[in-house]
């Protein structure tokens, strides 16, 4: 397995902490925020689903050689299909047939990935975008589970974001555009992790031809160092 990882993670720009998160991903036990933002990262790289199908081979044979073999209730199958069929109601791997109702979009969020418009569409109304700073906005979705704030960044080019620290965990995918902070440059598809106390400026380029715009899952808010420390943390972003 190491070296199907280090070959993966190669080919693909896969760091080990984004090699664990699709781990979860493929046995099903990440959160459903985590989830949606794998969800969207794997529209944006359908490639690294190959990743996923690997994993799930993998853990086929793991439980097929570590379980021993024992014998089932009669009522077995029927137990699995209702919990199958009470489960499609969030199952996020099938996604319907109709594309989402364009009218509970609004114009920024038309050219989201399809799993994230899904999820905003269900939400049952247009998100809201805020003004942050001159250039930036951002759109809170409503969480699943209460642990985790999901947000959407966008960002123009030029644009910094106030500087800002974390507690707790932050994972940012990048939907479109790139941006830049003090630890290297990020584009389309790219996965960071913030871990609790890191410290960033991030800042889109000035010779970008479109805004970033970025998925944000958190556990706690940012906190902002900078000179409008007061203000912006009111957002609670």
């Amino acid at each position: 397995m190491a070296e199907f990882k280090d070959t993966l993670c190669t080919e693909l720009g896969i760091c080990d902490d984004v090699h664990a998160l699709l781990w979860e991903y493929a046995c099903g036990s990440l959160d459903k925020s985590h989830n949606l933002l794998i969800e969207s990262f794997l529209d944006i790289r359908p490639q690294a689903r190959k990743v996923i199908n690997q994993f799930e081979t993998i853990g086929g044979a793991m439980l097929e050689k570590g379980c021993n073999p024992t014998k089932m209730a009669e009522d077995s199958l029927a137990r699995v299909l209702a919990a199958m069929d009470c489960s499609k109601a969030t199952a996020s791997r099938t996604k319907p047939d109709t594309e989402p109702d364009q009218q509970k979009l609004c114009k920024k969020s038309q050219e989201l990935p399809p799993s994230l418009k899904y999820y905003i569409n269900d939400c049952g109304q247009k998100p809201r975008w805020n003004k942050m700073v001159p250039g930036m906005a951002f759109c809170k979705l409503p969480g699943q589970d209460g642990r985790y704030t999901i947000t959407i960044l966008e960002a123009k080019p030029g644009v910094k974001v106030p500087d800002h620290k974390h507690k707790g965990t932050e994972i940012i995918l990048v939907l479109s555009g790139a941006f830049y902070d003090e630890n290297g440059t990020y584009t389309q598809g790219d996965i960071i992790i913030n871990h609790d106390q890191s410290h960033h400026e991030p800042a889109v380029p000035k010779d970008c031809d479109r805004a970033c715009t970025c998925l944000i899952v958190a556990d706690n808010p940012m906190q902002f160092t900078g000179a409008l420390t007061r203000l912006l943390n009111i957002f609670k972003l």
